[in-house]
This record gives C-alpha cells, sequence and structure tokens, in this order.
C-alpha cells in the first residue's frame, strides 16, 4: 500500500475506505481511564472538516500556524491542513508574559496570515500574540473545535479527495531559533513517503504495529513516528502528554503493557527517567514482551 499511495492523504483515504473502524489515535490521559479514540473513518471526516473550512477562507499552498496542547485537536488541525493542500506549520503555543518573538519571527518567515487552535487555548494565545507582536503583523485565530461543529456532513469527503503534487509541501518544520533567526525546513509529501517508506523498511513496520508515543508531536521525532508514519501503514498510535511521561514515567509502561505496544522510542533519558524513577514494587503487572522496536 505504501509503494502505491502517492501521498499520506491517500493513504488516509484507503484507509479509512478500506477499515474505517480501526483505531488510527488513542490518546491517553491516564492508563486506568478510557482514552479518546479517533477511528481512520472519524479522522478522514474530522480532517475533512477542517479541511473544508481551511479551503473556504485560504488558497491551497497558505500557511496554516499550529498551536495546540497536546491531543486529538492538533491531529485533526495537521491532517485537515494537508487535505486541503495547505501548508501546515507546527508550535508550541505561544504563552502570556513570556518574553520570547520566536513566533513572530516564524509568522514573518512563512507569511502566514491564520492560525488554528482549541476554543479553550484561542483567548490566551491570541493575547500572548498580541502581547509579542510589535510589528503588527495580521493573524486571524480559529478554534478548530468550534468548526467540527458548525460545518459538520455538509461534504461527502469519502469522496471529495483532491489530487495532490508529491513536490508540494506538507509542512514546515522550524528550528528553535536559540542560535539565531528560527530556519524552516520544507517537508514535501514526497518526503514523508520516503521517509516512512524507509523506517518501515528498517523496522519491519506493518499496519499491525501498535505505536506508544509521549513524544512531543511539534517537532520531527514526535511528528514524524507518532503521527505520520503509524497513518501511512494504517497501524495504531497511542498518545499522551510528555508532562503525563515525565510526572510519572511508569504510564509509558503501563500503556505499552496495556495496549500490546510494539513501537515505543524516546531519547535515552527516558530510559534513565524510568530506571531511575519506577519503583521495583511498580513493576509487578508490567509485561513489555510485546515491545519490539525501542
Amino acid at each position: 500500500d505504501q509503494a502505491m499511495s502517492l501521498t499520506i492523504v491517500e493513504c488516509m483515504q484507503a484507509h479509512a475506505r478500506k477499515k474505517p473502524e480501526a483505531i488510527a489515535f488513542r490518546y491517553m490521559v491516564d492508563p486506568e481511564l478510557p482514552s479518546q479514540n479517533l477511528t481512520y473513518a472519524q479522522l478522514w471526516q474530522e480532517a475533512g472538516h477542517v479541511a473544508r473550512f481551511l479551503r473556504s477562507i485560504a488558497q491551497p499552498g497558505s500557511r496554516i500556524m499550529l498551536f495546540f496542547p497536546p491531543g486529538m485537536a492538533y491531529i485533526k488541525a495537521f491532517y485537515g491542513c494537508l487535505q486541503a493542500g495547505m501548508v501546515a506549520v507546527p508550535l508550541y503555543p505561544p504563552r502570556r508574559n513570556v518574553k520570547s518573538d520566536r513566533v513572530i519571527k516564524v509568522a514573518q518567515s512563512c507569511q502566514s496570515e491564520i492560525a488554528l487552535t482549541t476554543a479553550s487555548e484561542i483567548g490566551a494565545v491570541s493575547t500572548a500574540w498580541n502581547e509579542q507582536n510589535q510589528i503588527g503583523l495580521k493573524l486571524q485565530f480559529h478554534a478548530v473545535d468550534q468548526i467540527a461543529a458548525t460545518e459538520a456532513d455538509v461534504v461527502d469527503w469519502q469522496l471529495d479527495c483532491l489530487p495532490q503534487d508529491t513536490a508540494a509541501p506538507a509542512f514546515l518544520q522550524y528550528t528553535s531559533g536559540s542560535t539565531g533567526t528560527p530556519k524552516g525546513v520544507i517537508v514535501t509529501h514526497e518526503n514523508i513517503m520516503a521517509n516512512a517508506r524507509h523506517l518501515s523498511l528498517m523496522s519491519s513496520g506493518n499496519e499491525s504495529d501498535v505505536f506508544v508515543n509521549w513524544l512531543p508531536l511539534f517537532h520531527d521525532l514526535g511528528l514524524v513516528t507518532a503521527v505520520l508514519w503509524p497513518v501511512v501503514m494504517g497501524a495504531t498510535s497511542i498518545l499522551m502528554a510528555p508532562a503525563t511521561f515525565v510526572r510519572d514515567p511508569v504510564v509509558w509502561l503501563k500503556a505499552i503493557t496495556r495496549y500490546r505496544g510494539t513501537m515505543a522510542g524516546a531519547p535515552n533519558f527516558a530510559f534513565d527517567l524510568c530506571i531511575n524513577k519506577v519503583a521495583e514494587a511498580e513493576l509487578d503487572g508490567l509485561d513489555l514482551s510485546s515491545w519490539r522496536i525501542a
């Protein structure tokens, strides 16, 4: 399937048609509580609501800044941008009273005029933007959870998928800007597919894999291995906030146990944290035998 599909959007559409009830993403707050789930059919439909809205206010190729806390809304918005033929620009949300002009410099660089966030964040994010915006840049803020409620079920998105240029940018990945002006890297649809195919080849990855990750979803490691690669294959990706893991590392291991995780990667400090913070008593009930790629 990966070899035949040209873009990740076409992969997503194929999975939505072939196995609509299969779980694409689970978002977990606590391993003892039920997760928030998104099937492949729901992912296609929810991304479609965002895409339809974006097409009503912007042209294909427009850069869309994404300001989201960890969670499902970010996933829907990111794939909505791709489905609309627009360029996602994932970023940490700006915070009030934080002296940083990174988001301003990024907006200048990519010439974005539209930002997506959630209804619960839009007030704080827009206020922080206005505090930091000393040069009068224009940016419209929209809440995706309100878009979905007002634009639902207008179009049959099972059928409405525009052909996409594989050489077109899918998203922009910006450097931190800690050593100078943030620099944007253009990642094309072709880049996404080549990266996913390479990862699958190196790891024998397939649609039966279960990803369990707490990695930040706004830059490369988390975005590629927890958001993009699983969707190319049609696998399931279980997500949690980085803060959830840092606060209690055993939660990650419990999630691998509960969902029979096979792909769960992290930087080396995360494994050190598990060794140092997980108590002997917490090891009872853990079963990591399904874990294939670390």
